[in-house]
């Protein structure tokens, strides 16, 4: 039976939450019925490990000259699907697609909220970009759109003007790797962690106002990079709590799991997300999240008094009190893990990619 060629186009595979969900899914994805590539446009290392029988082509590029070496390779592989992530390069993409092949589906995975997206990023990127060319270009170059939840969805079809019958609802995998359980001990300092690149999106100026508040010994590592990092260590530095935060770079994917499990809690200080991956491996790795109130990408996935609990009111001092609630044990992480799994399953959502990428196949969705 000849299998179904699906390639997955990238810009890099970076050690981000749209890459790590990538990985995940084209390694599943392989060991199916169908013949999987991955096409990087940048020569980058590549963070996660892929299976043996993926397809790897590195176009060593730029995205002024990627237009290009993709069409050459699209002609070459002649797949039946293309599947492309992230906000910014699912856009690149939309651009560019007047002069890639005709005859395949193309399929666009949102990864954030495009409209939230101008508030944290320059007027070149977020405006024209994220506003302007996503309005003019983005749903005329793609076949479907796969969002992540239902408030997603629904931001796709009243800012893109995407009809809501091209959007089908995939959320990202749980992956449940049966960590074991650390012992409730006293906790006389306690280990705060935040994972995330440098960026105003990311909340961090909130997280340090309400930690400067706060009545309890503590440690607070943050693993990121970014544009940020010199703003963020210039208001430390005058910080009464300058002391007390670490700083790390971007780590393997393995390396934050061993780290997870040996820390007290995750802080999350997002003023948007587009779906919180790093929840899903906190609570995998028995770590209950604090976060701030996120648009609505955290509804269903912080689960108060369970892996953690949602500042509802976005007060500093409610925030502090959180914390307190998981210092206390005043949460059940095995039952909010369980429920995740559910929920996520790594099964289910890769099933739901095989069940649309054979709708594709018997052709039940029309193509250009």
């Amino acid at each position: 039976m000849k299998k179904n060629k699906v390639i997955f186009l990238i810009s890099k595979l970076s050690a981000g939450g749209a890459e790590r969900v990538f990985a995940a899914l084209i390694n599943n994805l392989s060991k199916m019925k169908y013949e999987i590539s991955l096409i990087v446009v940048n020569n980058s290392k590549l963070h996660y490990k892929l299976d043996n029988s993926v397809n790897i082509y590195n176009l060593n590029t730029n995205l002024l000259l990627a237009p290009i070496k993709i069409r050459r390779k699209l002609n070459l592989i002649k797949p039946d699907i293309v599947v492309s992530t992230v906000s910014f390069f699912n856009i690149y993409i939309s651009l560019i697609r007047c002069i890639l092949p005709k005859n395949i589906v193309y399929i666009a995975r949102e990864s954030n909220i495009l409209k939230l997206l101008n508030k944290d990023e320059s007027f070149l990127k977020g405006f024209v970009l994220g506003t302007l060319l996503s309005k003019l270009f983005y749903k005329n170059g793609f076949n479907l759109f796969i969002a992540q939840t239902d408030a997603m969805k629904l931001e796709m079809n009243s800012f893109s003007n995407i009809e809501l019958e091209k959007i089908r609802v995939i959320g990202n995998p749980f992956v449940d790797n049966q960590i074991k359980i650390k012992p409730k001990n006293e906790i006389s300092k306690i280990k705060l962690l935040s994972i995330g690149r440098l960026h105003p999106q990311k909340g961090y100026f909130r997280i340090f106002k309400a930690l400067e508040m706060l009545d309890i010994d503590f440690e607070y590592l943050i693993i990121g990079k970014g544009p940020l990092e010199k703003k963020l260590k210039n208001y430390l530095s005058t910080s009464n709590i300058r002391n007390k935060i670490i700083f790390s770079e971007i780590i393997s994917n393995e390396k934050v799991k061993e780290i997870m499990v040996n820390y007290d809690m995750l802080l999350l200080g997002s003023h948007h997300e587009g779906f919180p991956n790093v929840v899903l491996e906190a609570t995998n790795c028995n770590l209950p999240t604090i976060s701030f109130k996120c648009n609505n990408c955290l509804n269903g996935v912080v689960l108060d008094g369970l892996n953690g609990y949602i500042t509802h009111s976005n007060k500093l001092e409610d925030f502090n009190d959180n914390i307190k609630k998981v210092i206390n044990n005043q949460y059940d992480i095995v039952e909010g893990k369980n429920f995740l799994n559910e929920k996520f399953n790594l099964n289910k959502i890769v099933n739901s990619y095989d069940e649309l990428f054979s709708d594709i196949s018997k052709s039940r969705i029309k193509q250009y």
